[in-house]
């Protein structure tokens, strides 16, 4: 049987208000999640408390996972520290892992090149991989596909079915193929 999960009545009501308020809207939402997860994760799945927040907020349970692991990463101190920035900075210099707070520091002070506006995300994206190539930025993005093909392998092996299994292990086989290829061609290693 399902686990089912019901919001508290207080908390409904504040995701109801900010439904569709986009970053006020995806903080308030990875805030709420990640308080019910850490308090009630012992008596109601994960997955069911995110399916519960993402019906009310009219979000996919992806997306509710997506704001909570943002809400996890920034603390509200570091988050009041940049209010001109968008959830899409955040995301962007989340990307860089322990350097995120360094990016988002340096793109705050680079608001004066952009008349005292925060940077566009896509000069940010490029700060981030200025120094790389192109085929350096795919290499980077299939290793996080593979690290997240490995996580999903080892916490939904019982979940996963023999289809879901094929086509995991075909994109992963496909990728190994084609950089196995590059560098043999590139004389990279």
């Amino acid at each position: 049987m399902r686990d089912t999960f019901k919001i508290p009545a207080e908390m409904e009501e504040l995701i109801l208000q900010v439904r569709g308020a986009g970053d006020i809207e995806f903080w308030t939402i990875g805030d709420i999640s990640k308080e019910l997860v850490d308090e009630l994760s012992q008596y109601h799945g994960k997955a069911a408390i995110r399916i519960a927040v993402a019906d009310l907020a009219g979000l996919k349970p992806s997306a509710v996972r997506d704001y909570e692991a943002n809400a996890r990463f920034y603390s509200p101190e570091t988050r009041k520290a940049f209010p001109l920035f968008t959830r899409w900075h955040y995301r962007v210099a989340k990307a860089a892992g322990d350097d995120a707070h360094f990016l988002l520091e340096s793109w705050y002070q680079s608001m004066h090149e952009f008349g005292g506006k925060p940077p566009p995300i896509r000069w940010c994206m490029a700060q981030m991989s200025e120094d790389k190539e192109p085929v350096d930025l795919f290499a980077d993005a299939v290793n996080r596909f593979q690290q997240a093909w490995l996580e999903v392998r080892d916490s939904q092996a019982a979940r996963l079915d023999e289809r879901g299994w094929l086509l995991l292990g075909t994109a992963n086989a496909a990728l190994d193929d084609f950089f196995g290829h590059y560098y043999e061609e590139s004389g990279n290693d």
